[in-house]
């Protein structure tokens, strides 16, 4: 089920059918999720970080950049497993299982995608939300 307003639906349906979400059996307004939620519906979440906090956590962490192959050839996060959100289903084998996984883009949106979708199979993730010239402004060398 796909929580959208109505006008996005279309946009976001063909967004997760490009990820391998493409059993869509409808959507759900976000009004009424929350109706749901207040009458004592379960709910789950995923945590957001920044890139300054995934920096502290890295090394008990992998990272997994879900950006596309050109961008993370340009620069990316020393020793980040390339893993594009619009092919991750083509990566299952690549993305460990363990241990926590830290998952950007460039932004955020496609990183918190993607985490859904690992965390659906299984994975413990954490969703970094920051944009990643954040990251590379911070003087640190990206290209290993």
């Amino acid at each position: 089920m796909l929580v959208v307003d109505q006008t996005d639906a279309e946009e976001a349906t063909r967004r997760l059918v490009r990820i391998g979400y493409d059993n869509l059996v409808g959507f759900v307004e976000p009004e009424t999720l929350q109706a749901y939620f207040k009458s004592g519906g379960e709910k789950a979440s995923i945590e957001t970080i920044d890139f300054a906090e995934a920096e502290r956590r890295r090394k008990g962490a992998a990272v997994i950049d879900v950006r596309s192959g050109p961008e993370h050839r340009e620069a990316h996060v020393p020793h980040a497993i390339s893993a594009p959100y619009t092919r991750l289903p083509e990566y299952d084998d690549t993305v460990p299982s363990e241990p926590t996984l830290l998952i950007h883009c460039g932004s955020g949106a496609r990183a918190s995608v993607a985490a859904a979708y690992l965390a659906r199979t299984g994975r413990k993730v954490v969703v970094v939300n920051d944009l990643f010239s954040n990251y590379s402004n911070n003087g640190d060398a990206f290209n290993d």
